[in-house]
């Protein structure tokens, strides 16, 4: 897919390590996201069908101009390599084990106005990000996703481990 970026080994170690331990840390405050995002958020029917898949952990770094988090500074690594030059959001997402399958989520677009997303991968999973196309990208640790914002895609849970996590920024060069 050529509107798609993809580096392994994104970070040096020692960045990559305090990014991880911030954000993987048992204390690290996630907040419940009772719906998924789709086009727009799913239909009633759709959260009623899917009432026990249908949720996940967020933490917002950064939106509507203002930093929302004491622990935005600690991703000034990935912000300077990805040479940002303005931020519309940046967030984690936590997606917990869920059984023994791994189910995709809604395809969707985060905006229509930032023209970039980076998703930064902080485990090794089974779970991983797809296209609209079907590409597929394998969630694996200190990974950057860079892609056109307009660009369909979604995610899925994991079935190997405690959770996914990843981080997901929209921004503009």
């Amino acid at each position: 897919m050529s509107d798609v970026t993809l580096i392994d080994n994104f970070l040096d170690d020692e960045s990559f390590l305090e990014i991880h331990d911030k954000i993987m840390n048992d204390a690290f405050p996630w907040f419940w996201l009772g719906t998924k995002p789709g086009s727009g958020y799913w239909s009633e029917s759709t959260v009623r069908d899917n009432e026990q898949q249908n949720y996940q952990f967020t933490h917002v770094f950064y939106s509507d101009n203002q930093v929302r988090s004491e622990y935005y500074n600690v991703l000034s690594p990935i912000l300077n390599k990805l040479d940002c030059r303005g931020v519309n959001r940046i967030k984690a997402n936590l997606n917990p084990f869920k059984g023994d399958s791994i189910r995709e989520n809604e395809l969707h677009t985060d905006n229509s106005w930032t023209p970039f997303t980076a998703i930064y991968y902080l485990n090794t999973n089974d779970g991983y990000t797809v296209f609209e196309d079907g590409t597929q990208i394998e969630s694996i640790k200190n990974r950057i996703l860079i892609f056109k914002t307009s660009l369909k895609h979604t995610g899925t849970n994991c079935t190997d481990q405690k959770r996914r996590v990843l981080i997901n920024f929209n921004y503009y060069k």
